[in-house]
């Protein structure tokens, strides 16, 4: 239970004050979140935590060619869905009044 029950004598998660610190964090996100991280202790570095997300990026270089840099697509799915989900609804609103903005001066 994310937020514990006082009557069942079940303490809330400890990562749920961390997780509603986010303006956008919702219970499903935060329980989604939960349930892929499991405990964040396992990690050691915060590049090892990047990675298992999937948000890090990756140099990939082939003989003589260029190197390129992108996004790996390794990790959890469901957490760079979650990520997703949340930049989008923090970003939805200055979008809006961006194309409002536009609609006006056309």
């Amino acid at each position: 239970m994310l937020h514990g029950d006082r009557g069942r004598n079940i303490s809330p998660h400890p990562y749920n004050q961390i997780l509603k610190t986010f303006p956008v964090m919702s219970d499903v996100m935060a329980c989604t979140l939960i349930g892929a991280i499991g405990d964040v202790e396992r990690f050691s570095t915060y590049l090892e935590f990047k990675k298992f997300l999937g948000v890090s990026a990756e140099s990939k270089t082939s003989g003589t060619s260029v190197s390129k840099t992108r996004m790996t697509y390794e990790g959890i799915r469901d957490t760079r869905r979650i990520l997703f989900l949340m930049s989008l609804l923090l970003l939805a609103p200055i979008l809006v009044l961006l194309y409002l903005k536009h609609i006006m001066t056309v």
